[in-house]
């Protein structure tokens, strides 16, 4: 746990955690290591989870095991759950069997600015999970996704997926599409059970080479040769990375996005033909807020040439983010356009290139300038300029969190509130994020009055007190993460943290029988008919021995609720207007007992 006072971090290395709720569990504490360590999974207040992080970043979570504690009661089992980790990372080499969510993503861990470059996971082997990887659905958490591209074109993700007895291989509840690229030829490594997922295929490499074993002598205290050779991987694609960035921002909007979007507001309905040849001629490289000032301009561009314009910027269709504004506009698109433009959604362009060559680049130095990072905090003594120095270096909100927090360790409150108050103008931000921020100022405050009266987070005056509990309610950001850090530090007030997921559809029992699977054998079934559906759609249920009572969850392809149908009586039809569906692929739960089946049902108008 971190107060955000000084920057701290941890190792572990060949540990054993055996029925342990959270074998390791952090907030706020960056650039930790957990290396070649086994974990049986155990179980408290609901839940259990190997690695849990919050508001963490840097990290290398590489060659552990994450195994369900044979004796756990039938519950939620984790392997790594992240949460707002807001910059470039990956989970590289691990091994998940037996869990309900082997790898779980909620919140921010995507670069604040780019959303190619993020939270990766590679090289990681599947077996025997309800779901290998899943990303929390954003419409219930805020915010929610990951790198979108997992791997790339000279690059593939090289993940092994469950062989049999999964619900989702790679579940993406995330605000954009995530490319996933795999070798055709490789089936084990492609994922089947996906969605808001986009298979990309490619027949690249990727031999998954240990970085601290099987034959590397990496430490993560670098030797001089170590650093020296860190430092030039750094240099070589941050040079890299910087011209390929120079040429993608020259293409983004023409160059100028203020100008592209003071010429469509300005624009007369005359000038229709003009404004679409100006746009066209700048796709596939308009940026999604460009689009979003062409999507409003009703009274120029006709629903034909804003079709036109957007289908030719597929890049940006694959965000929800711009398909929900273009659906719920005052004047949306008719649903006939919208189903072909999410058709048209992730296609590969010249801006698709650029944006993986980029991520390709940041993911290199950054996992170097990592390395180097972390060697300096796990130095016998820290050197916090030399620290200052390369966080500097690898950039991002994040990384200026912790020079702030080397500041405030020195004393040195004026540069660390200098530094904070520059934050919403540097990284743009608006609404909640802007509130997150007043509490982040609130909690800097707070180390800046106990430094100055000579006290600590154990010698809080009750006022103080009722603030961080106010702030760890309420904050959902960085603040609330160290709030909660001194709750449960000085004053062993536990703060429930299981991964929020809903109902008990990845259950996993002792003996980690899949929950359809289990459920089908204590007599529960659902089956749907017509499928595909037009006009209705009526299920065919059956409940376990026992029980009277379920209800079937429908969702779209974006993991929101359509429609849920309660259901009674050991056996029973229920039938599903779907007059006012969108034509497109629904999921539906059924629900009863504990247990769950799952399966997918065609509306076509």
């Amino acid at each position: 746990m971190n107060d955000g006072g000084i920057p701290l971090t941890f190792s572990v290395n060949r540990a054993d955690f055996i029925n342990n709720a959270y074998g390791v569990r952090t907030t706020d504490m960056n650039n930790a290591s957990v290396l070649f360590s086994d974990f049986e999974v155990g179980n408290y207040n609901g839940c259990g989870t190997g690695i849990y992080t919050d508001q963490v970043t840097g990290f290398a979570f590489e060659e552990n095991e994450f195994n369900k504690y044979a004796g756990g009661p039938v519950s939620n089992y984790f392997g790594i759950a992240i949460n707002n980790s807001a910059a470039v990372n990956e989970v590289y080499k691990n091994s998940f069997n037996g869990l309900s969510y082997a790898n779980f993503s909620d919140g921010i861990n995507w670069n604040l600015t780019y959303i190619n470059e993020g939270l990766a996971y590679y090289c990681n082997n599947n077996s025997n999970n309800f779901a290998d990887f899943f990303v929390a659905d954003y419409d219930i958490h805020h915010h929610s996704g990951i790198q979108s591209n997992q791997g790339d074109e000279n690059y593939v993700a090289a993940n092994t997926f469950t062989t049999s007895g999964a619900t989702w291989h790679f579940y993406n509840g995330g605000e954009y599409q995530v490319n996933y690229y795999t070798d055709p030829n490789n089936t084990i490594a492609t994922p089947e059970y996906i969605w808001n997922v986009k298979l990309m295929f490619t027949e690249a490499e990727n031999t998954c080479p240990s970085h601290y074993g099987g034959g590397s002598s990496l430490n993560l205290v670098l030797t001089s040769q170590q650093k020296i050779s860190a430092e030039q991987v750094y240099l070589d694609n941050l040079t890299d990375y910087n011209s390929t960035k120079a040429l993608y921002d020259s293409y983004i909007d023409g160059g100028n996005t203020a100008e592209v979007k003071l010429d469509i507001q300005t624009s007369q309905p005359g000038d229709m033909w003009a404004l679409r040849a100006q746009l066209l001629g700048d796709s596939p490289h308009l940026s999604l807020e460009v689009l979003k000032a062409a999507a409003d301009k009703t009274d120029v561009l006709t629903e034909s040439a804003l079709f036109d314009i957007l289908a030719a910027n597929p890049d940006e269709l694959k965000r929800d983010t711009l398909i929900s504004y273009l659906e719920n506009k005052e004047e949306p698109l008719p649903d006939y356009m919208i189903d072909l433009l999410k058709q048209l959604a992730g296609g590969t362009t010249y801006k698709t290139a650029l944006q993986q060559q980029m991520a390709g680049y940041k993911h290199t130095y950054s996992r170097a300038a990592h390395d180097i990072i972390r060697g300096i905090l796990n130095d016998t003594v820290t050197d916090n300029n030399e620290l200052r120095n390369w966080l500097d270096n690898l950039g991002g909100i994040t990384s200026d969190r912790q020079i702030i927090s080397s500041y405030v360790s020195e004393g040195n409150f004026n540069d660390a509130f200098t530094l904070a108050n520059m934050l919403p103008s540097l990284y743009d931000l608006k609404g909640n994020d802007s509130i997150e921020h007043l509490y982040y100022i609130d909690m800097l405050s707070m180390h800046q009055t106990l430094y100055q009266q000579g006290r600590n987070t154990f010698q809080l005056d009750s006022a103080e007190k009722a603030d961080i509990s106010y702030i760890a309610n309420n904050s959902k950001g960085i603040a609330g993460a160290q709030a909660k850090s001194i709750l449960e530090a000085v004053y062993n007030e536990y703060c429930a943290v299981c991964p929020d997921v809903e109902g008990s559809a990845g259950y996993k029992s002792a003996t980690t029988i899949n929950p359809d699977v289990l459920g089908k054998i204590y007599g529960l079934d659902v089956q749907v008919k017509p499928n595909p559906a037009n006009q209705w759609a009526e299920f065919y249920y059956t409940l376990p021995d026992k029980v009277t009572t379920g209800s079937i969850t429908i969702r779209n392809t974006s993991g929101s609720i359509i429609e849920v149908i309660e259901v009674s009586g050991k056996q029973g039809q229920k039938l599903w207007d779907t007059r006012n569906i969108a034509s497109g692929t629904y999921l539906y739960t059924i629900n009863s007992a504990g247990y769950s089946k799952t399966g997918k049902v065609v509306v076509s108008k």
